[in-house]
């Protein structure tokens, strides 16, 4: 948080803060704030919860990360925009479903991508044939 609180100018427009909802340590209200007052678009779940842990019990990739879900739904409720980073196509479709009305977009982060380095920017590309028939649905982004 420090960062945050030391950063000169504010986000550009449509920039959205990597967070691990997960992290058990953060002041999350805090964490609000800052971002709000540097001028955050949003939020995106990165990493996501599904390629940090395995929950215990789990029985399918498709239930998601009832933690990671409830933070991004907490975000939102503060006024901060919300892109859900998948790391399995099985997610999405339920993530729709939890997070209903809730997504400005979804990003396709599997495991094969993370080989791309690290920069201060990461192009997004929207597939048309993944996006095809998602009349209303949020755009379904692939990293590049």
């Amino acid at each position: 948080m420090n960062a945050l609180r030391t950063t000169v100018s504010p986000a550009r427009p449509n920039c959205y803060a990597a967070v691990m909802m997960i992290d058990p340590f953060p002041l999350w209200e805090d964490l609000g704030d800052l971002l709000i007052d540097q001028g955050f678009a949003g939020v995106v779940n990165f990493p996501p919860a599904s390629l940090v842990e395995v929950k215990q019990g789990q029985s399918s990739p498709q239930e998601g990360n009832t933690i990671e879900i409830d933070r991004m739904k907490w975000f939102h409720e503060i006024g901060l925009g919300l892109v859900y980073a998948a790391s399995r196509t099985e997610e999405i479709s339920t993530i729709e479903l939890r997070l209903s009305g809730l997504l400005d977009a979804i990003v396709s982060v599997p495991v094969s991508s993370l080989h791309l380095p690290i920069s201060e920017s990461l192009l997004l590309e929207c597939d048309p044939e993944i996006n095809a028939d998602r009349r209303g649905a949020p755009p379904i982004l692939s990293l590049r």
